[in-house]
């Protein structure tokens, strides 16, 4: 089999294409996977038009029901990292999730996921992904 870097636009923190020299900036590597990653974990079920079985069962909706979803009911941490995990470790180029917890804060309805995972080009670093109630 073979493996190729990923390669994708470069986003920057507002999820702006980042340009240099009027080009866009690949993002590839560690950064690409990250990238890939975060993108991949903000999207909820139903959400994407080409597969509206991927993603993340953050609230209920046609194909998630009330009891699977994360948000909107009691918070579950375990029912949280469970979602997290399935979709993680089909991810491109993930090989060992080494960190993944969740929390949720009451006051302000945010939730807060933080990932490590080890990669084919190594670690990510601590990635930390939030959504609101």
């Amino acid at each position: 089999m073979l493996i190729t870097d990923p390669i994708d636009a470069l986003l920057d923190s507002d999820n702006e294409l980042v340009f240099e020299n009027g080009d866009f900036v690949l993002s590839t590597g560690v950064e690409g996977i990250a990238q890939n990653l975060a993108i991949e974990l903000s999207i909820a079920i139903g959400e994407w038009f080409e597969n509206r079985d991927e993603g993340i069962p953050y609230f209920d909706n046609d194909l998630v029901s009330e009891q699977q979803a994360l948000l909107g009911g009691k918070f579950s941490a375990e029912k949280t990292i469970e979602s997290f995990r399935k979709v993680v470790a089909d991810s491109f180029g993930v090989r060992d999730i080494l960190l993944l917890s969740a929390q949720f804060d009451t006051a302000t309805r945010k939730l807060t996921v933080t990932i490590n995972v080890n990669t084919l080009f190594g670690e990510t670093g601590v990635l930390e992904i939030s959504s609101n109630a």
